[in-house]
C-alpha cells in the first residue's frame, strides 16, 4: 500500500455500531468548524483557491469515515497545490480500494439516494482514472464527479427525511476528493466546487443535527437516525 495513508483500526471504513449516519454528522460538523477558525482574527487571509482539507477540522480521528475523508481531502489538497504528482492520485485510489467493499455495500444500499448510480460509476471508474488522459474521457468523468456534489448539495434540503439527507452526504464526501483532484488534473478551477463541497457540508448539519443539542446528554438519548 502508497506511504502516507493513514486508516483507522482495523484498516477498513467498515461502520461502527452507528452506522454511517454518525460518520456524515461528524465531517459535516467538521466543516462548519473549519469554516468559523477560518473567520478568526488570528487566521490566515483566505487564499483564492482555499484548500478543502481543512473543511474537515479537528474531528477527523473521531469516527472511521471521518477519517477517511480528512485523508482524502488532503492528498486532493496537496494533488491540487502542488506540480500534479500522479503518486498522490495512487494514494487516493489505494485508499479507496482498502475499504471497496464497505464503500460499495454503502454506496448499494443508498437506493432512494438521487446521486447513487452516479457515484458508483465514479467510484469505478477512478479506478483506471491514469488511463483516462488528457482529453474528451476526462472531461466527462469531471463532468460526471462534480455532477454528483452538485446534485448532492441540490437535494440535501429537498429530501424529507434525515436517513436520505445522510445517503446524500456519503456520496458527496466520498466524491468529493476525487472531483477535486480530477477537475485540477483537467486544468479547470476548484474554487467553485471547494465552495459547494463546504455549502453542502453546512446544509448536512442543519439538517443531521438534533435540535436538542449534539452535546446535551440526556435530552438527546431519544433522538436516533432510522
Amino acid at each position: 500500500m502508497s506511504a502516507g495513508i493513514e486508516l483507522p483500526p482495523g484498516g477498513s471504513l467498515r461502520a461502527p455500531p452507528r452506522g454511517f449516519k454518525a460518520r456524515a454528522t461528524a465531517v459535516a460538523l467538521a466543516a462548519t468548524a473549519a469554516m468559523t477558525m477560518a473567520s478568526l482574527p488570528s487566521a490566515q487571509p483566505a487564499r483564492a483557491d482555499t484548500p478543502a482539507g481543512p473543511v474537515l477540522g479537528v474531528l477527523g480521528k473521531i469516527i472511521p469515515f471521518v477519517s477517511y475523508a480528512q485523508t482524502a481531502y488532503g492528498l486532493a489538497d496537496k494533488y491540487v497545490f502542488s506540480a500534479h504528482d500522479p503518486a498522490l492520485i495512487q494514494q487516493i485510489q489505494a485508499l479507496i480500494q482498502a475499504s471497496s467493499t464497505d464503500i460499495k455495500n454503502q454506496v448499494d444500499a443508498d437506493a432512494a439516494a438521487e446521486t447513487t448510480g452516479h457515484a458508483g460509476t465514479v467510484i469505478e471508474q477512478f479506478e483506471s482514472f491514469d488511463t483516462l488522459g488528457d482529453g474528451d474521457a476526462l472531461k466527462a468523468f469531471v463532468r460526471d464527479a462534480v455532477d454528483v456534489v452538485e446534485v448532492a448539495k441540490a437535494q440535501i434540503n429537498n429530501v424529507s427525511s434525515p436517513a436520505s439527507v445522510d445517503e446524500l452526504a456519503f456520496d458527496l464526501n466520498i466524491i468529493g476528493p476525487i472531483a477535486l483532484t480530477a477537475s485540477a488534473k483537467a486544468g479547470q478551477s476548484t474554487t467553485t466546487l471547494r465552495a459547494d463541497i463546504i455549502a453542502a457540508n453546512q446544509k448536512i448539519v442543519q439538517r443531521l443535527t438534533p435540535t436538542c443539542g449534539v452535546y446535551t446528554p440526556n435530552p438527546c438519548r431519544a433522538h436516533r437516525w432510522r
